[in-house]
């Protein structure tokens, strides 16, 4: 009896699991995982470009230094990968990560230690607590 209970527990967990994803409940929101990635092509596609323009042309130094911030950007994220985020505050951060590296101001790094948008995720709740 103890067996059945909890291999009927284990199937109503993983169902639980998929019924939120199911229902539309996080068409609002990125789970950490998606915006971790969002937000690293970004702060990786921006650095491109600051350091394309501030080296004066594309090279193996703007490679390394792309690749070496997108991933201090990734390290630096307080975001928990099974946990859920606003959409519109991680599309928000990226694109002050594309802004601020377009204009020439900041590189990613810079950009998520100051920007406002790149800070403070609050992760969205589904149940009342």
């Amino acid at each position: 009896m103890k067996m059945l209970i909890s291999i009927l527990y284990i199937l109503f967990v993983l169902a639980a699991c998929n019924i939120i994803e199911s229902t539309g409940l996080t068409k609002d929101s990125y789970t950490g995982g998606e915006a971790r990635e969002k937000i690293r092509d970004a702060a990786f596609n921006g650095d491109g470009i600051y350091y394309e323009k501030k080296y004066g042309g594309y090279s193996g130094l703007v490679f390394s230094k792309s690749v070496q911030n997108a991933l201090m950007v990734s390290v630096l994220l307080d975001l928990d990968d099974s946990k859920y985020y606003n959409k519109d505050k991680v599309n928000d951060c990226v694109s002050d990560i594309e802004k601020f590296s377009y204009l020439n101001r900041l590189d990613s790094v810079g950009t998520l230690t100051l920007s406002e948008n790149c800070r403070n995720f609050k992760e969205i709740g589904f149940f009342p607590k």
